[in-house]
């Protein structure tokens, strides 16, 4: 998916708990849509490229024209300062159109 967010920017300190939520489906029986958060800043994550390399959510992958909502909560080790947390999203396959639903991302710096 082209389009990338929400975004959130704060300052840290070397924990933070992320809770990413999204309305996730696809129009293509055995494929998946999948979503992330990246952070860039004084922290790098990645959210990989292939579902699976630390994807947090799973919309459906057997079930096609169908929306799954769900939610991840994680805590995060970061390096402390301003870090900016993106979510990003992913198909899990060359064809189908997936989509991405009433998405919302939450960040609580811990210490």
């Amino acid at each position: 998916m082209a389009t990338v967010g929400p975004t959130v920017t704060l300052t840290t300190g070397t924990k933070a708990l992320v809770i990413i939520s999204s309305a996730c489906g696809i129009d293509t029986q055995d494929r998946g849509a999948y979503a992330s958060y990246v952070i860039s800043g004084a922290t790098t994550k990645s959210a990989g490229s292939q579902p699976g390399d630390t994807i947090e959510l799973a919309g459906p992958q057997n079930a096609y024209n169908t929306t799954i909502v769900s939610a991840a909560v994680s805590v995060v080790t970061l390096t402390a300062g301003s870090n900016t947390f993106t979510m990003k999203y992913v198909k899990g396959g060359p064809t189908g159109v997936a989509n991405f639903n009433s998405r919302s991302l939450y960040v609580m710096r811990l210490n």
